[in-house]
């Protein structure tokens, strides 16, 4: 077995996109290298860590700092 390079994505070997951390029992803390469709496909897609209106605070003050008029838009939530 031939080892993917670190650019390229370790389940598919196409190139890397996206790297996270992950941790397992083996080894521990381990970077992995994912493509695009992989990063996707095995997103969390639970709810955020902080509300979104902490968020939509923290991109609007970097935006200020650097000078940069943003407009951000958000879907409504689903059921509203």
């Amino acid at each position: 077995m031939t080892a993917a390079s670190s650019s390229s994505a370790r389940a598919c070997g196409d190139p890397a996109r996206s790297t996270r951390i992950i941790t397992t029992s083996d080894h521990g803390r381990r970077w992995l290298d994912l493509c695009r469709d992989c990063m996707l496909a095995t997103a969390d897609r639970g709810r955020p860590a902080v509300p979104l209106a902490d968020t939509l605070a923290v991109l609007r003050a970097a935006a200020e700092e650097a000078g940069v008029t943003v407009r951000v838009l958000v879907d409504p939530p689903k059921g509203a």
